[in-house]
């Protein structure tokens, strides 16, 4: 249920309902959620609500803000008490490469936040990005699987709606593919869960009379 409570506050604060991904369409930065009342939220979710809603009005995206996205669609925001604890947590994990970064002041480049959205959610990453880990080789892997506009740059700016955008678009793919690598159970088109069942009752599922 937390899984989908953060897919849902993820996809609402962007206020786009999600059809085919825009392989086209350059994100663009959105009005603010709507408050919701917090008195009618359990604590740990009003927390996340409120990080949501700081990062979607912030005009430039920080080192921060990418930490925050990253633990709240791991299901670990509350785990850690400030940004810098979470920071050097999603460092440690490999997502992220911060080094004596200040992670509240300095904005995020867009090839930074692109190759900790790959490697969040383990999406497929070029040759050359497993090699090399460099952000201009994530931009290309990101442009290949829809995340991103093509013709950005490894440097350019982006906003906290962009960088919610960009997380969500990557979370969504990742959900996508999992459910196509689900296996199949080819037993259910005959009625039946398992060959068992179906070697003993052939003709299909027992009726209860």
């Amino acid at each position: 249920m937390r899984k989908l409570f953060l897919l849902i506050l993820l996809g609402g604060a962007l206020g786009a309902q999600r059809g085919t991904r825009p392989k086209n369409k350059k994100p663009k930065a959105e009005s603010a959620a709507p408050v919701a009342d917090s008195g009618n939220l359990p604590q740990a979710e009003d927390r996340e609500m409120a990080a949501v809603r700081a990062i979607q009005v912030r005009s430039r995206a920080t080192y921060a803000d990418l930490c925050r996205i990253i633990l709240l669609q791991r299901g670990e925001f509350l785990r850690f008490k400030t940004d810098a604890e979470r920071c050097e947590f999603v460092s440690s994990q490999g997502l992220l490469t911060l080094g004596d970064t200040d992670p509240y002041s300095t904005p995020v480049p867009l090839g930074v936040a692109l190759k900790s959205a790959i490697y969040t959610h383990a999406l497929e990453r070029s040759l050359m990005l497993r090699l090399t880990g460099w952000s201009w080789y994530a931009l290309q892997s990101a442009e290949a699987l829809g995340l991103v506009q093509e013709g950005g740059s490894v440097s350019d700016e982006i906003s906290g709606a962009e960088l919610m955008q960009i997380m969500d678009e990557a979370l969504n793919l990742s959900e996508e593919i999992k459910d196509w690598n689900k296996p199949e159970n080819p037993y259910r088109e005959f009625g039946h869960e398992t060959y068992e069942e179906m070697y003993h009752n052939p003709g299909g599922p027992a009726k209860t009379k």
